[in-house]
């Protein structure tokens, strides 16, 4: 008698603990957003993102052709370079990465990412080489329960990324005619110029964002897309950081409870084959296709987003930090 009391003692504790666990976890979702800035109407058509320098660093189609595509976000690298481009629409969200050849409408090759319309896999393709597809499986690692790790996941998850943890200062939400958002403007938590594409209900598809490169005057910045799938699972990332960039990396492994990806893979030089990182991020030239390589264009701050009508929408400011 005296062990089947001690048993049922031992259980209660154990359903307490996830009974609090998960009310500590439980999703808070408060009523009233204090730190959402005023919402500004941008009618359907092309806007234009320039540096200090008016060249223009990428261009942002809203309502091209809706509903087959409802956002195009063009890289461009300089005055006359070009990095590639990202669209989500119906028939769900694609990211290209190509090279002009100079001074033609030709491309040397392209690798096209797509299927972040989906969330167990998506597929890479190169060419040239190679004809067929790189599968990426987003596989999902679970631990065992009442372990140390499956305690420590209740108690501390990190979660997925939102709105509120990319753009911790918003400068302006940018909404279609019958009011529904699709991109917010600010900084991040560092103080990086962001700008946050979202679907109607603020979940996130796509950030651009402006990152500092080390020179005197603090103005200098490089280019990065990061695209997420429906889960809202951070899937894959341009950067134009590395010099013979862009740098190509991508997420194949997601922690089972709480979505935050866990694993990054980037492609081989020839775009053919996946390989995992050698530290938390991509070092290098590391995920740089060599066909697809080019000199880096830095844009320098202020960055302005100026809409079709040559109305100017978003101010970025003219260094970085708060």
């Amino acid at each position: 008698m005296k062990n089947i009391r001690i048993s049922s003692s031992v259980a209660g504790l154990i359903v307490l603990g996830i009974v609090l666990g998960l009310w500590i976890n439980r999703p808070r979702e408060p009523s009233i957003d204090l730190g959402a800035a005023a919402p500004k109407f941008v009618a359907a058509g092309t806007m234009k993102l320039l540096d200090v320098a008016s060249v223009e660093v990428a261009t942002v189609g809203v309502d091209i052709m809706p509903p087959e595509v409802q956002l195009r976000i063009d890289l461009n690298n300089g005055a006359n370079g070009y990095l590639g481009y990202y669209t989500n629409g119906r028939w769900g969200a694609n990211l290209v990465l190509t090279r002009p050849v100079q001074g033609g409408t030709d491309n040397v090759g392209q690798v096209t990412v797509e299927g972040f319309s989906l969330d167990d896999f998506y597929n890479v393709y190169s060419k040239p080489p190679q004809s067929s597809g790189v599968f990426v499986p987003v596989h999902r690692s679970r631990v065992s329960t009442f372990s140390r790790e499956w305690w420590l996941s209740l108690m501390d998850r990190e979660g997925l990324d939102s709105l509120e943890s990319e753009i911790s200062s918003e400068d302006t939400r940018l909404v279609r005619r019958d009011g529904t958002p699709f991109a917010v403007c600010g900084r991040d938590k560092y103080g990086i110029p962001t700008i946050a594409f979202v679907s109607s209900k603020l979940a996130l598809q796509s950030i651009l964002k402006f990152s500092p490169i080390q020179t005197d005057d603090g103005s200098t910045v490089s280019t990065s897309l990061e695209v997420y799938n429906v889960k809202g699972q951070n899937v894959a990332l341009v950067d134009t950081r590395p010099s013979p960039g862009p740098q190509l990396s991508l997420t194949s492994a997601v922690d089972h409870d709480s979505e935050v990806p866990i694993l990054g893979h980037t492609l081989d030089p020839t775009g053919t084959k996946l390989i995992p990182f050698r530290s938390p991020y991509p070092q290098g030239d590391e995920g740089v296709v060599s066909w697809l390589a080019q000199p880096m264009y830095r844009g320098r701050l202020p960055l302005r987003l100026i809409g079709a009508d040559g109305s100017e929408i978003w101010f970025s400011g003219k260094t970085i930090g708060r």
